[in-house]
């Protein structure tokens, strides 16, 4: 993830099309070079890819995603399963708290009845 991120990067920095050109190539040949090694299986990189590529979808996102991929990453990498789910949860227990001008901020995944009663209005 560590390489996809720096091709991203480097990506972006260059100009015109060639920018982007050398980021596919570029992940490509890693990608192939990487299965070709048994560093890597070939699911691994097809996940890292999709996740490359769902990452560029809101730019204004990208850091955030950024780094909560690494947290997953992390927790992955020290707890295994477990610490995705950990993490995953403490993720979510932080967007329960969080309100944007006084409203909580997954309000909209609450459906409507549980909001109003029917015999309040």
């Amino acid at each position: 993830m560590l390489v996809l991120e720096a091709l991203k990067e480097a990506g972006a920095r260059t100009p015109g099309a060639m920018g982007q050109t050398m980021s596919i190539v570029g992940g490509l040949v890693l990608g192939q070079a990487a299965v070709s090694a048994r560093f890597a299986a070939a699911p691994t990189v097809i996940v890292v890819a999709i996740a490359g590529v769902t990452g560029l979808m809101v730019p204004k996102l990208q850091a955030a995603a950024l780094w909560l991929r690494f947290a997953l990453l992390a927790a992955a990498a020290a707890y295994g399963l477990y610490g995705v789910g950990l993490a995953l949860a403490l993720i979510l227990a932080w967007l329960c708290r969080m309100h944007s001008c006084s409203i909580p901020y997954l309000l909209n995944l609450v459906p409507r009845s549980w909001l109003c009663p029917a015999g309040a209005v």
